[in-house]
């Protein structure tokens, strides 16, 4: 989505007012807007960490040139189907210029009517238009096993941010953060672009939760969630100029245009805790900012990948291997390669090149790694950025991000030949 460098709140506030929704999911973020999609930008903007442009890592990597994509996980192994809420895939039409481009493509279903798990690992594994529609589920008893991934909560039901029962992904490398990659089906914004709740671990079979990393510390054996630290507002590809005339309908204005992708928004944890394992849930359970706690019952995933602490894309590294020796803060490093009859695992060091500083915070100076029950704020040598200040010198994007609230004019398009 292209956006705006400098736009009023009273510019957008008129903007908003040449439609509504069809109806508001809450509990806050789209309310009532202009206001509630206002206090949701100018709560985000107060603590920075905004980029007015596409996504690109701290290599200057595109989305679309990360080294590797997470790949889904099937905790449930006995189980074939997959959380689906309905578009199996969705899938994206071309030329990808305005939200709300794309239909709902039928996949193979299980004897029980359920998306596979098989079809849904092969729309999010890449950046390719492709996406998984998944849910929050109401149901969490296990039936012969298996979730109820049938069973997706209303739009607007609030909790059920369970991350074992979300889209659970293999990232390839241990990560401190997780960039999202989604579809932009429909406003409002930034509603829409956040509704997402993010979750890592190294042990994807836990079923218990660290809530507050950052405060209590992160461990290696729950699901911990992450704080969203950075929004990238044109999202992962820009496709045209603005076109207030031809693209009206999008929501373009003279300044801008509004495309078929959502903001990349990345999540992160504490300092030195680097994990195999996320769990993208949909919905914004509002911990991070409760002016946006947005209960969308589904949402839109094309892909996710796995990143650094200084934020560069991770390379394949499995659990055990440390695929950088000679300087352990560069997870992202060459890549791993299976070992040689020699015994050499064959990775090859690489430069993260992230340009990272010192930590801001207190705490005690810490070895390189994760780990369980590491210690919030601490630095751990890695020169992560720190999470309490997200992204220093970002103030002025963040008058675009203001912007996107205009998209509240967009109409939901949730309809059953849809499959919403």
């Amino acid at each position: 989505m292209r956006r705006p460098i400098h736009v009023s709140l009273g510019v957008l506030a008129a903007g908003l007012l040449v439609g509504r929704v069809a109806h508001a999911t809450g509990p806050v973020c789209d309310l009532n807007p202009p206001t509630s999609t206002d206090a949701c930008i100018g709560a985000v903007q107060a603590n920075g960490g905004v980029v007015n442009d596409i996504f690109r890592d701290s290599k200057g990597l595109t989305a679309l040139q990360l080294p590797r994509f997470g790949q889904l996980y099937n905790i449930y192994p006995g189980c074939d189907a997959a959380n689906c809420a309905g578009c199996d895939p969705g899938h994206d039409d071309s030329p990808y210029d305005c939200p709300g481009e794309y239909h709902c493509d039928t996949g193979t279903r299980d004897p029980a009517g359920l998306a596979l798990f098989a079809d849904v690992a092969a729309a999010v594994d890449k950046l390719d238009h492709l996406w998984g529609h998944p849910c929050r589920l109401s149901q969490h008893t296990l039936v012969n096993g298996c979730p109820q991934f049938g069973a997706c909560v209303a739009d607007g039901a609030p909790g059920n941010y369970v991350p074992w029962e979300g889209f659970v992904f293999d990232l390839g490398g241990a990560s401190n953060q997780v960039a999202i990659f989604a579809m932009n089906d429909h406003g409002p914004q930034p509603c829409e672009s956040l509704e997402y709740t993010v979750f890592l671990t190294d042990n994807p079979q836990s079923q218990s939760i660290v809530s507050s990393p950052m405060v209590t510390g992160a461990d290696a054996t729950k699901w911990n969630r992450a704080v969203l630290s950075k929004v990238f507002t044109q999202g992962w590809f820009t496709t045209r100029a603005p076109d207030p005339t031809g693209h009206a309908s999008c929501g373009d204005t003279a300044q801008y245009s509004v495309e078929g992708d959502a903001f990349v928004q990345v999540f992160k944890l504490p300092c030195g805790a680097d994990f195999h394992y996320a769990a993208i849930v949909a919905g914004n359970d509002g911990q991070d900012f409760s002016q946006c706690a947005f209960d969308s019952s589904e949402a839109e995933l094309d892909a996710v990948a796995g990143l650094t602490e200084q934020g560069a894309g991770v390379a394949f590294c499995p659990p055990g291997h440390n695929c950088d020796p000679v300087n352990p803060c560069n997870g992202d490093g060459g890549g791993f390669t299976a070992p040689d009859a020699g015994g050499d695992d064959g990775g090859s060091a690489g430069d993260d090149g992230g340009g990272a500083g010192a930590d801001a915070t207190v705490g005690d100076d810490g070895g390189a790694g994760g780990g369980a029950n590491l210690t919030p704020g601490a630095s751990h040598g890695c020169g992560c950025e720190v999470v309490g200040t997200r992204g220093a010198g970002a103030g002025a994007g963040l008058a675009a991000l203001a912007s996107l609230a205009v998209l509240s004019s967009r109409r939901r398009r949730r309809g059953a030949a849809r499959g919403e």
